[in-house]
């Protein structure tokens, strides 16, 4: 039987949530007889490689970031136009939406179009809003990562909740190994050094932790248009060799295990696979109550919530956690079963595939 075609359509294939959760996914599509394949409407980064290690053939549009939804919208129709037709076009955030919506036109043997919202992320304009929410109308079926997305889609969006439904990321945590150290005061966080991660909150947080007397370092694993300013500003707070940014890096799982706590300071979030990956490796985690991490983190079982913007209370916690190895092994022992009942990458992709048609 010849594979069926699914086209994932991404804004870029720089290293993001929702292209690693695209990624993830394809690699399982393969093994239920599915042909995936990658376009990304701006351009390749650093996600093109797995990609393609992994079989997935990418396309990149290259369409200026001066460009927006129309002309989008023109090179992808041209893309689709150049081959076969898929059974299946996947889009996944806002561009790409209404970027799929402008390149497909209403008639019968159209692919099938399936739709992820990953996060909170809306346009600002006013005609933004109005276009998004005329192209939500386009897909045949919306996934959100979480509650909090799906409130968001259908309460302010006006996404049609009739073809929503709320999928949650998932990870193979089945196969990762959990820590097995001991409890001492190294702290990581693993995230795109963009403006919404808020990561300065974190360094403000950990003066003060290092303030109380507790001798804490922090590994930033990540990167981003943030990173030079982060740096900066972690020298002007006299955290000096206390904060290492190591840039992106292939052995997440192995830093993490290195490591005794994992803390998400982010503004916004839709489900992070970061999060899921920290508490299935059984590290303890204190992270922003925003988005979908109360979905993930049961507050005061498998990890702690503070709310955003609140230094002191993140240091509070982050303080807690470190100098309690009681807590500390308990919020990593529940995270890893929570994770384990709840976020199985075998789930993700089992709806998916509903989504997909194929039942």
């Amino acid at each position: 039987m010849t594979p069926r075609r699914v086209v994932h359509v991404l804004n870029s294939t720089e290293v993001g949530g929702a292209e690693t959760m695209a990624l993830r996914l394809s690699t399982l599509l393969q093994d239920a007889g599915w042909a995936p394949e990658v376009v990304a409407l701006r351009g390749e980064g650093g996600l093109s490689d797995a990609f393609l290690a992994a079989g997935i053939p990418v396309s990149s549009l290259g369409v200026p970031p001066g460009q927006g939804a129309l002309a989008m919208g023109r090179a992808l129709r041209h893309w689709l136009a150049s081959r076969p037709l898929p059974a299946v076009v996947h889009t996944h955030n806002v561009s790409p939406l209404v970027a799929t919506a402008l390149a497909l036109p209403r008639r019968r043997g159209m692919p099938r179009f399936v739709h992820t919202k990953h996060g909170r992320a809306r346009p600002t304009s006013w005609r933004g809003r109005l276009v998004t929410r005329w192209a939500a109308r386009r897909p045949d079926a919306i996934a959100v990562v979480s509650r909090d997305a799906a409130e968001l889609a259908t309460n302010r969006e006006h996404y049609p909740a009739r073809r929503l439904e709320v999928l949650y990321n998932g990870i193979a945590a089945d196969a990762i190994v959990p820590r097995s150290g001991g409890w001492d005061h190294r702290i990581i966080t693993v995230a795109r050094l963009e403006p919404i991660k808020t990561l300065d909150l974190l360094l403000h947080a950990l003066v003060r932790v290092r303030s109380d007397g507790l001798a804490a370092t922090l590994t930033i694993v990540g990167d981003g248009t943030e990173r030079a300013r982060l740096e900066e500003l972690s020298h002007a707070l006299g955290l000096g060799e206390h904060v290492a940014f190591v840039g992106w890096q292939t052995d997440i799982e192995d830093r993490l295990r290195a490591a005794d706590l994992f803390v998400l300071p982010s503004r916004s979030e839709g489900l992070s696979l970061t999060l899921l990956e920290a508490m299935a490796v059984g590290l303890p985690v204190v992270a922003t109550a925003v988005g979908g991490n109360p979905e993930v983190i049961e507050e005061g079982v498998t990890g702690c919530l503070v709310p955003h913007g609140d230094p002191t209370a993140l240091a509070r916690a982050i303080t807690t956690t470190l100098t309690t190895p009681d807590l500390a092994r308990r919020y990593g022992e529940a995270g890893r079963a929570r994770v384990l009942a709840r976020f199985s990458l075998q789930s993700m992709a089992a709806g998916y595939l509903r989504l997909y048609g194929d039942e």
